[in-house]
């Protein structure tokens, strides 16, 4: 699935495996993100975690391409729940510096409803990080794109190796 919309030269592109052409300009744009939120994971390993996602059903990585370059990209995972039905969550959402403030992440995150609504998708939700509300507001940009404050928080816990 793309789009090109007139006006907006930006066009968002789904990578669907590791053998798509933009896979590996891709694969740079998630280290940049990630070097960003001072995140340092080996490119091995991110490699290796983009394609296991790729791999698994039910998941979506959408880049915007500018000039050839990957410039912003929306990852979304869909899980079925007890208490929603079935959803869709964002699990990333970046945009290259000289390219916010231009609607490109908002466009990212309409395609990502598009693509969830198309797949029985009832509500899409995101995680916000501390640094991101504080840094970035993004639960100002969120809540302008019709999110709401669900009241939730979000833990985390790291699994020992199974290895």
């Amino acid at each position: 699935m793309q789009t090109n919309q007139p006006n907006q030269p930006n066009q968002i592109i789904e990578i669907a495996s590791a053998a798509h052409p933009l896979f590996g300009k891709s694969l740079d744009a998630f280290a940049k993100f990630f070097s960003e939120d001072e995140y340092l994971l080996p490119t091995h390993d991110l490699k290796a975690n983009l394609e296991s996602f790729l791999s698994s059903s039910g998941t979506l990585i959408a880049v915007m391409i500018s000039q050839e370059e990957v410039i912003g990209f929306v990852t979304v995972t869909i899980m079925p729940m007890i208490e929603w039905g079935v959803i869709a969550e964002i699990g990333d959402l970046w945009v290259a510096m000289p390219h916010r403030s231009q609607g490109n992440a908002s466009r990212l995150v309409q395609f990502a409803e598009v693509w969830i609504a198309a797949r029985g998708c009832r509500s899409l939700y995101v995680t916000l990080t501390k640094s991101g509300l504080a840094d970035n507001g993004l639960d100002r940009f969120y809540a302008g794109l019709g999110f709401e404050d669900i009241g939730r928080v979000s833990m985390y816990k790291t699994m020992p190796s199974s290895s």
